[in-house]
């Protein structure tokens, strides 16, 4: 078991060269509303990842565990460990800071 250091998933804040809001971008904004104020998704059934990263109890290993589940409107998109941790601490810099 490879043990991924607690800073790596630590929300930070966005920057316009954040590889997670890139591959976020690129991958899933034809459904997905993926930046910071965006609330309405192209597809109605998509949630913000701002809605996503303040569900209650979002954490790194539930996010990480949710792209690699099947959802039913969902495709099954293959993700490599790396692009999955760096969308996971993306979607975490959205969280709002009170939560």
């Amino acid at each position: 078991m490879i043990a991924t250091p607690a800073a790596a998933l630590r929300p930070r804040s966005p920057s316009a060269v954040d590889p997670g809001r890139v591959l976020a971008q690129s991958m899933c904004a034809e459904c997905h509303a993926v930046q910071a104020g965006q609330y309405v998704s192209p597809n109605p059934y998509a949630p913000s990842f701002e809605r996503i990263a303040n569900t209650p109890g979002m954490s790194a290993p539930a996010l990480w565990s949710s792209l690699y589940s099947s959802h039913r409107r969902m495709p099954n998109i293959i993700l490599r460990p790396d692009e999955t941790r760096a969308i996971v601490t993306y979607i975490l810099t959205l969280q709002d800071a009170d939560d």
